[in-house]
């Protein structure tokens, strides 16, 4: 948050939120497990717990719950108009809007549940898949693109300013996939990670592999 405090689903399942002295502001119960990471929805925080989704007040109030009737796997993330987008384990996408409204989208595809859902600039979706790759969809569900043939894509991802999306592949590669789904390069890091890289103020890209290992890419 804007005051440096990190807010983070915990297994018990509460809702922590600690300052950036690590002092604890509050502890929440979940209704329920959650399988991904808390978003920021103008003044509240989104998470995705049990099988719906619950907004909390920057200190801990439940304010709001929209039952979706399915686990969430990847998401939330939240829209410029204040929408909020999660992915189903049967690979369903549900927008709920900020005044109301809930709207399903199948998506036909096995969603990986190590991956994540990430918002590209112009507003389309990134994720990875275990049986279509990586795959681009608008807002509506509907595809933009696909880049099957790397196989599985089961790690997260981060999307730059550009719309560049980079993820390591099932096949250890680091790629980095332009917005229209043109693979622009792609280099091998050897070893297995599901964490998304990182891409720093300087343009090098940090990955941090299974082993122990963090590598640096210009």
């Amino acid at each position: 948050l804007d005051d440096g405090s990190v807010v983070v689903p915990t297994g018990d399942p509460q809702l922590l939120r600690v300052d950036g002295e690590g002092r604890r502001v509050f502890e929440t119960r979940l209704p329920g497990p959650a399988r991904s990471q808390a978003a920021l929805a103008g003044g509240s925080i989104v998470v995705a717990a049990g099988e719906g989704l619950h907004w909390f007040g920057l200190e801990g109030a439940l304010e709001r719950s929209v039952d979706l009737g399915e686990p969430v796997v990847l998401g939330p993330v939240v829209t410029d108009t204040g929408d909020v987008l999660a992915l189903s384990r049967g690979g369903v996408l549900h927008r709920v809007g900020l005044a109301g409204g809930h709207d399903r989208s199948e998506l036909d595809v096995r969603p990986a549940p190590t991956s994540a859902l990430a918002l590209a600039p112009d507003g389309s979706l990134r994720f990875g898949t275990l049986d279509a790759g990586l795959l681009c969809v608008e807002p509506d569900g509907s595809e933009r693109w696909r880049l099957d043939d790397h196989g599985p894509m089961a790690g997260e991802l981060s999307v730059d300013a550009g719309g560049t999306t980079l993820v390591v592949s099932g096949r250890r590669e680091l790629l980095a996939v332009a917005a229209d789904g043109r693979v622009r390069w792609s280099v091998s890091v050897g070893r297995r990670t599901f964490a998304a890289p990182v891409l720093g103020a300087d343009g090098t890209i940090y990955v941090a592999t299974f082993g122990g290992f963090l590598q640096a890419w210009r």
